[in-house]
């Protein structure tokens, strides 16, 4: 009889502590409590807000200038906000349709803000499951569109390129992200500090 009790508080125990791993990890019953990158398949609606980007001008401010040329004008600008829609496969690649806007520095302060529709087409490079962790490579373009996780690039035109670092948690339902690198055909983007986030939708 005490044999079996001893059986029997033994078989408990181990119940109890694959419960408790299972709602420890946040996940539904998997061994590691990772995030595979399949899970991070969906949609997504996808917000930047309250990020600067330098944007270097010559110095009659005629147009953008490479922030290298000897006189270029760095000004800083804010970014306001932009929000879009994002639909991403189980093998992290991604589109974007968003809409922009931009704050424009002193001395162009005084012309309306600028807002603008693009599409960002992404590409996971690097992924840790056990972290939720990883990296990504994206092309910003005016005209295009998306075809679910798929970019048509008929009548598109490159705007910028980059990366990003991103971290996903509550088991792949908020992705947060911040801009690594930024730059564009003519290098006149400095600066800049543009974090953002994903939510995945119902």
């Amino acid at each position: 009889m005490k044999k079996l009790f001893l059986i029997l508080i033994a078989g408990l125990t181990l119940a109890m502590a694959q419960d408790f791993k299972r709602a420890y990890a946040g996940d539904d019953g998997g061994d590691d409590g990772g995030i595979p990158l399949s899970k991070l398949a969906g949609k997504y609606s996808e917000t930047f807000r309250g990020g600067t980007i330098t944007t270097c001008f010559k110095p009659d401010f005629s147009a953008t200038e490479n922030c290298f040329t000897k006189g270029a004008v760095p000004l800083s600008s804010s970014f306001g906000a932009s929000v879009g829609e994002k639909t991403q496969d189980k093998d992290g690649n991604s589109c974007t349709k968003a809409t922009g806007s931009f704050g424009l520095p002193a001395p162009l302060a005084a012309f309306p803000n600028v807002v603008v529709v693009f599409f960002s087409a992404t590409k996971v490079t690097n992924y840790d499951p056990a972290t939720g962790s990883g990296d990504e490579s994206f092309t910003n373009y005016t005209g295009g569109k998306c075809i679910g996780s798929k970019f048509d690039s008929t009548g598109a035109i490159i705007s910028q390129t980059g990366t990003s670092h991103f971290v996903a948690s509550d088991n792949g339902k908020r992705v947060d992200l911040v801009v690594t690198t930024f730059t564009d055909a003519l290098g006149d983007i400095g600066a800049f500090d543009l974090p953002g986030f994903d939510l995945k939708q119902k």
